[in-house]
């Protein structure tokens, strides 16, 4: 497992030298758009290591992971 999610996080980082997160300059904004992207990039993120897991080791871990609202972070 250790070495599926240091592979996995090596193509999250190539990935992020190539996406660009937004960010807002205006005063006074209150939608915080920029930090709700940045939490739906974790959620993904979480989801994508989840799904990766071996089916015969963890399916019955990650299912009970995936039936929460929020995951856990990975940290």
């Amino acid at each position: 497992m250790v070495e599926f999610y240091s592979k996995i996080s090596d193509l999250w980082v190539e990935r992020g030298n190539h996406e660009k997160v937004p960010y807002y300059t205006c005063k006074g904004c209150g939608c915080n758009a920029a930090n709700k992207i940045v939490q739906m990039h974790e959620q993904e993120k979480a989801h994508q290591f989840l799904m990766g897991l071996n089916d015969d080791t963890y399916s019955s871990i990650r299912s009970q992971i995936l039936m929460h609202d929020l995951l856990p972070s990975l940290d």
